[in-house]
């Protein structure tokens, strides 16, 4: 999705496995997390009555895919960077 038409973003919609409970506290601890290396959380956005996380759009996709995928062409030192 577009925040504000200017900024892409990742949108986290409520599976139907999760609680609604779930989804909010994942969204608050979100809201309190910042930090230069997790991506920011911009806010909640409720659409057709349920509830959108809004999230800075990772343009590899999650972190464990580029992981996954680029394993084996990361240096030791950058692997252990992101503990």
């Amino acid at each position: 999705g577009e925040w504000n038409g200017t900024t892409l973003v990742a949108l986290k919609k409520l599976n139907s496995k999760e609680r609604l409970e779930e989804f909010l506290h994942e969204a608050k601890i979100l809201h309190e997390l910042r930090h230069p290396n997790v991506i920011q959380f911009y806010g909640i956005f409720i659409s057709n009555d349920y509830p959108l996380l809004v999230m800075e759009y990772m343009e590899k996709g999650s972190l464990l895919d580029v992981l996954q995928l680029e394993s084996t062409s990361l240096s030791n030192e950058v692997l252990q960077g992101f503990v």
